[in-house]
Parts: C-alpha cells; sequence; structure tokens
C-alpha cells in the first residue's frame, strides 16, 4: 500500500510541475513584445476613424490593451481593444515596412513603446527607427547614435565665396542641418549649390 501513495504522489508532483511550467509559458508567451513586418503588397480589411476621416487598415499589433495598426496610407494609431475606439493617430509617412513593440530607456524610465523601422534588408547605415509611446501616442525623440569611424580634417577648403574663421566638423543628417552647412560653407547667397 505504501508503494500505491508514493506513485500517486509522484504523479500529483509532476502534474502540478507540468502545470507549473505550462503556465510560465502561457505568461510569458503573453509578455513577449509583437512585430510586423508588412509584405509590399497589402489590401485593407477595416476602416478605423481617426477623427476626421477613416484610414484603411489590415494587419496590427497588440500589446498591453492597445492595438496599434500601420494604415495603408501612412497613418499609425492606437485602437483601444476594449472599447475599439482611436486613442491616437499620427500621419508618419510612407517610408515604413513594419512596427514592433518595444521597451525603451526615456529620461531614465522605462517605457512601451511602438518602434517602426524601414525594410529588413536596408544597409545597416540607412536604417532608421521612429518611437511612439504606446498608451499615449506621443513622439519619443532619441538621441542619434554617435556613428562609428574617425573624422577627418580636410587639410584645404575650396569654397565659392564661404569664409572660414577656422575649419569646422558638421555632422549631416537632416535637410536642417544640411542648409546650415551650406550657408556657412558658401556664404548666406548661395547659388543652390548642392541643393
Amino acid at each position: 500500500m505504501p508503494l500505491i501513495c508514493v506513485i500517486r504522489h509522484a504523479i500529483l508532483v509532476s502534474a502540478a510541475t507540468a502545470a507549473a511550467v505550462l503556465l510560465a509559458c502561457a505568461c510569458s508567451a503573453e509578455e513577449t513584445p509583437p512585430s510586423i513586418d508588412y509584405p509590399s503588397s497589402r489590401t485593407s480589411t477595416k476602416n478605423i476613424n481617426v477623427g476626421r476621416i477613416f484610414v484603411g487598415v489590415d494587419q496590427g499589433i497588440e500589446f498591453n490593451g492597445v492595438k496599434v495598426y500601420l494604415s495603408l496610407t501612412s497613418d499609425l494609431l492606437g485602437v483601444d481593444t476594449a472599447s475599439d475606439k482611436t486613442l491616437w493617430h499620427h500621419e508618419v509617412g510612407a517610408f515604413w515596412s513594419g512596427m514592433a513593440i518595444k521597451q525603451i530607456e526615456v529620461h531614465g524610465e522605462k517605457v512601451w513603446a511602438v518602434e517602426l523601422h524601414g525594410s529588413p534588408d536596408t544597409d545597416q547605415f540607412d536604417k532608421h527607427y521612429d518611437y511612439y509611446e504606446l498608451k499615449s501616442g506621443k513622439k519619443i525623440d532619441l538621441p542619434a547614435p554617435k556613428p562609428s569611424g574617425v573624422s577627418l580634417l580636410p587639410i584645404r577648403i575650396i569654397s565659392c565665396g564661404g569664409a572660414f574663421a577656422k575649419p569646422f566638423h558638421a555632422l549631416i543628417t537632416t535637410q536642417a542641418n544640411f542648409d546650415t552647412f551650406l550657408k556657412r560653407a558658401y556664404g548666406p547667397s548661395r547659388r543652390d549649390i548642392g541643393a
């Protein structure tokens, strides 16, 4: 008789252990942030009201009670899963081909954010990401990573009318940076040089 009790106990322990493992797997699967890369051809399956217009969407990703869509008309929107109401909306442009939910650090605090990214086939030097808070939709501006490599100082600068008091370094990352560089290098009356 004691042998049967031992066997039953072993089976109960094994069943309890298996249930704990299954519960742990289910919890970790729910906590894994989703991501999606869209195909080059898409068809809308649903229209979502964003206030003044409806936008067509197909697939979205859902996390922490918010379903996020990248619409077919270049809109990023967050929808409350419980009420199906639009929480936030941004026009983000047609560059993006996918998104993911990421936990990032902003001002020393970890927040869940929607990460927009271009094609996974993009050259590593052309990769660009934009981030939006998951719950509020507020755009998060992260500092740009410092590019790797060596800074080169030109030996001679040839310019059409520019006057340099001393050499300078410029990292061109935006159109505004480029315009500032052109004004400094060629003077305020440049004639569409490099534009």
